[in-house]
């Protein structure tokens, strides 16, 4: 099993001894071959005002969150990214390590889907978003289809595949970090293809859709330094913006409501 892709990334903290467990399992169960990426954990940056200076001055969320956890987890993608582009791969499906594969993984040939990537116009695949159906727009080819951008309730950065193109701007891009992983893959200036039905979905959805218990390891980890929900925001308790605000974005033909934080 290659997915349509030259190499597979797996983004793994080092204390997340299921999350690594879960992924081992499913690469024997499946078949599948992934190179694991050590991501930057923020119970290790939490007093290194020198990491901090990798958030853009002025950070963007539509959900009023702005934490460590946040800007580790884009800094451990972009890892990934230089990672795929030291190699001589053309592709690469980039996964977070609390992922689960789909029923749906049986509606698609990958080879075809490969074929389909070769000949499209494109800079992001998503393999999954937040849930299992994933808002579309026009269909683009067999299994492929444009993806809606930005929609409130798709948002994640846990399963996406990326080309040498999109993977090198993406890189040059998050030097200073201006928007979560996932958001900042939104943001960007590349034709984005979809699934329909997501092959990959974190396993936290379990919890927070079907009310299903999951272990707390694979819990959302990006909150666990916020001074907590004041109504508004998610701050986090060791690298504090000087103020915020609401503000807004635009994007194509959207506009999108948020918090800008400045540091």
């Amino acid at each position: 099993m290659n997915f349509g892709v030259d190499k597979i990334y797996v983004i793994n903290l080092k204390r997340h001894h299921l999350r690594r467990k879960n992924i081992e399992e499913q690469s024997k169960e499946w078949g599948f071959k992934y190179e694991l990426v050590e991501g930057i954990d923020n119970a290790d940056k939490r007093e290194d005002l020198e990491f901090f200076k990798n958030i853009n001055n002025v950070f963007w969320d539509p959900a009023g969150r702005c934490t460590l956890a946040i800007l580790c987890c884009a800094m451990s993608h972009r890892k990934a990214y230089k990672a795929f582009l030291d190699s001589d791969a053309e592709t690469a499906l980039f996964l977070e390590d609390d992922v689960e594969i789909t029923g749906r993984i049986y509606e698609y040939d990958f080879n075809a889907v490969r074929n389909e990537l070769d000949t499209l116009n494109w800079g992001v695949c998503w393999y999954g978003k937040y849930i299992e159906h994933i808002f579309t727009r026009d269909k683009a080819s067999k299994h492929l289809y444009n993806a809606e951008y930005h929609h409130g309730g798709q948002y994640a950065g846990h399963s996406y595949v990326l080309n040498r193109k999109s993977a090198q701007w993406f890189y040059d891009n998050t030097e200073k970090i201006k928007y979560a992983a996932d958001l900042r893959l939104e943001f960007s200036p590349f034709n984005h293809l979809t699934v329909n039905k997501s092959i990959f979905v974190q396993k936290h959805i379990h919890h927070y859709v079907d009310n299903i218990w999951v272990e707390k390891e694979f819990m959302h980890y990006t909150l666990e330094d916020s001074t907590g929900w004041d109504g508004k925001t998610h701050i986090s308790q060791f690298m504090k913006p000087k103020s915020f605000n609401r503000a807004e974005r635009g994007f194509k033909d959207k506009v999108l409501h948020g918090w800008e934080f400045f540091f």
